[in-house]
């Protein structure tokens, strides 16, 4: 979509971060869940991204420090989920905007991987397996 700016949120964005979980998701619990993650030491504020176009928040994404635990030791990762968009902007590339660009972010700052609580049609795109 033209025109839309995908960047860090910031506490000013949080209102229309409710109304665009609450819109996609139906209910409140969504817009509850992220406003309580915010409030945890796994919250990542430069990779948690907002879509904006004038002035208007169309979608979110957050991301959450976690670690992978394998025999060889322990490393960080970042987890992605929740992701949002207004469904009246749907369909439009917003999701996939906000999903490319909160994965180059988390590379540049040295996360070596990425893992995904979501639908796995959707983030398949993104080279996304189940495990």
């Amino acid at each position: 979509m033209a025109d839309v700016l995908i960047r860090p949120e910031s506490p000013a964005d949080r209102r229309g971060i409710d109304v665009v979980n609450i819109s996609a998701f139906g209910e409140e619990d969504e817009a509850r869940l992220v406003a309580a993650l915010r409030n945890t030491p796994a919250y990542v504020p430069e990779l948690t991204l907002v879509a904006e176009n004038r002035q208007r928040i169309l979608g979110h994404l957050m991301m959450l420090a976690a670690r992978l635990e394998q025999q060889s030791g322990t490393t960080g990762i970042v987890a992605l989920a929740p992701m949002a968009v207004l469904p009246s902007h749907s369909h439009r590339g917003i999701g996939s905007e906000l999903v490319t660009s909160a994965l180059q972010r988390a590379g540049e700052r040295g996360f070596p991987a990425v893992v995904v609580a979501g639908y796995p049609g959707y983030y398949s795109r993104f080279g996304f397996e189940p495990a």
